[in-house]
């Protein structure tokens, strides 16, 4: 449904010991699936939006779902897709829907919508046969085999595999993908855990910004160097933690990821110790 969207945002400023925010609101016009509340608006008098969806986004999915003769389980189902568009559907009889661009538009002017016009989208997810909408889609399964079913195989290490890839994969294959996820949602965990870090020393360190805030050209610099000490106590931090879990199984990669933690205290330490040159 087209409907006003608020948009929030906050410029602050430091006079003496104290912090003023001022808010400032901005509304734009979008396609949302989900209703969008306009009653807590900060202008919601001239912003409003429809009480309820007259659709709402509903997934529809087969009851039995097979490949050859076997029943794939809940978890292989969803990995299902991606959804593509069913653009060749025609208006249901007696309705005033308009098709343009793939949507089932409910609304006077498709090109030019308002607030509170709707429009309809189908999509569908994996083919068993030859159809209109395609060519009969093609699965790789690395799962357990139980009768004329899937369930999980449990590995050696505590995992289970109950996997489904879109296409035609080798399990060498399939293994290299789960291998590149879990990567990724690893260094994703590692970045999140050196953002708690940084987060966390910036609000040990916020007083100092706070007593040279009123200094103009001091307290710019002042947070600035608090920044940077900031960053780098949490990537010192991190990297050191990071460097412990893997100091069992990859020792050199470990080691090396501790000498880079620890390198900044080593520069800062051997440029105190450097002695200086006086001239008579």
């Amino acid at each position: 449904m087209y409907q006003w969207v608020e948009q929030e945002s906050s410029i602050g400023s430091y006079s003496g010991d104290q912090t003023h925010t001022e808010m400032t609101y901005s509304y734009s016009q979008e396609w949302r699936e989900d209703l969008v509340d306009s009653r807590h608006f900060d202008s919601s008098h001239v912003h409003a939006n429809p009480a309820q969806m007259i659709i709402s986004s509903t997934l529809y999915r087969a009851p039995v779902v097979q490949v050859g003769n076997f029943f794939l389980s809940d978890t292989m189902i969803e990995n299902i897709m991606p959804f593509k568009v069913i653009s060749t559907i025609a208006p249901p009889a007696g309705s005033d829907g308009k098709l343009h661009n793939g949507y089932l538009y409910y609304a006077a002017n498709p090109s030019k919508p308002q607030v509170g016009d709707t429009r309809v989208q189908f999509q569908y997810a994996g083919l068993t046969k030859m159809s209109e909408f395609g060519s009969q889609d093609t699965v790789s399964i690395m799962a357990r085999q139980m009768k004329n079913s899937f369930g999980p195989y449990q590995t050696t290490a505590g995992d289970a595999l109950e996997l489904l890839y879109m296409g035609k994969l080798s399990p060498a294959e399939i293994v290299r993908k789960e291998h590149a996820a879990n990567q990724f949602t690893l260094w994703l965990l590692r970045g999140a855990g050196w953002l708690v870090l940084f987060v966390g020393f910036t609000c040990m360190t916020s007083f100092i910004t706070k007593l040279t805030a009123w200094l103009p050209l001091v307290g710019t610099l002042v947070s600035l160097g608090v920044a940077s000490m900031n960053l780098t106590l949490s990537g010192t931090v991190a990297l050191i933690v990071m460097a412990l879990g893997w100091l069992w199984y990859r020792p050199l990669a470990a080691l090396f990821m501790i000498g880079v933690a620890v390198m900044p205290t080593i520069i800062t330490h051997m440029q105190r110790q450097r002695p200086h040159s006086h001239t008579n």
